[in-house]
Parts: structure tokens; sequence; C-alpha cells
């Protein structure tokens, strides 16, 4: 991805929290945030939370951002990846987007997967800190 992103964007994704539905339990993260949660069966493997919802400063419709949301999924899939189920949402619950948190993916992987969706970036706990990771050239405005 090689647009700029609005500042305001940027900040929206900062804010974003993310569910994430472990087996042990739902937990929830955000950036520079301990989780809220039981994270025993994660322990302190990283988690990528991504989806294929919105991508860039796009706004698909309902149905089309489900479709890239299952070739997602079936992307996960054939791959033969771990994933959970997740949510992003906004700060004040108003808007959120259905996801999928997968376990153990190195920086470069998640960076990777989030540029192979056009995402502009995607959330990575790196066993310690929830970050984002973008996936735009350069550093976000």
């Amino acid at each position: 991805m090689t647009q700029e992103l609005d500042p305001e964007l940027v900040n929206a994704y900062e804010a974003t929290l993310f569910t994430v539905q472990l087996p042990s339990g739902s937990v929830l993260f955000g950036v520079g945030q301990a989780p809220l949660g039981d994270i025993r069966s994660l322990g302190t493997r990283p988690l990528t939370v991504i989806t294929a919802y919105n991508p860039g400063s796009e706004r698909p419709d309902e149905a089309q951002n489900r479709a890239a949301n299952e070739r997602l999924r079936q992307t996960l899939i054939a791959r033969g990846t771990q994933y959970h189920d997740a949510v992003g949402q906004s700060a004040d619950r108003s808007h959120s987007e259905p996801s999928f948190a997968v376990p153990d993916l190195t920086e470069q992987q998640a960076h990777e997967l989030g540029l192979e969706f056009d995402q502009a970036c995607v959330f990575y706990w790196t066993g310690k800190l929830g970050k984002l990771l973008w996936c735009t050239e350069g550093e976000p405005p």
C-alpha cells in the first residue's frame, strides 16, 4: 500500500480495541495496554489480529467486506494456520470489524499478511506489548 493515511484515521487505528476469543476466554487487547482477560492459553507467544474489511482508506459495502474476510479465512485455512475469532472495534464501540487472531507469526509474517490483504496496519501482540504494524510504505502520517 503506497497511499498516505489521513491522520484522523491513524488516530482511530491507534485507539482500536481488539477482542480475541482464546481457548481460555475472551481477552481485550489495545495498543500499549495490558490485556484484559485470561491469556494463559497464549502465554508469551505473539498474536496478530487482522481483518480484510475496509482495506486502507477504502470503504467497500458489507457484502464485499464479508467476501474479502472469507478469502482471508480461507487463506489461513489453506496455509494450515491456526486462528481464533476476533473483533476490532473503535474505542467508543460505534464501529467494529470481524477479524482473525493468528498466533505465532513473526512481525515480518504479520506485516506481509497485512500487505497481502491491503490493510493499513495489523495489530501485533509481542507477548508483552500491543502495537500496530503499519503496512504502508514509510511511517504513518
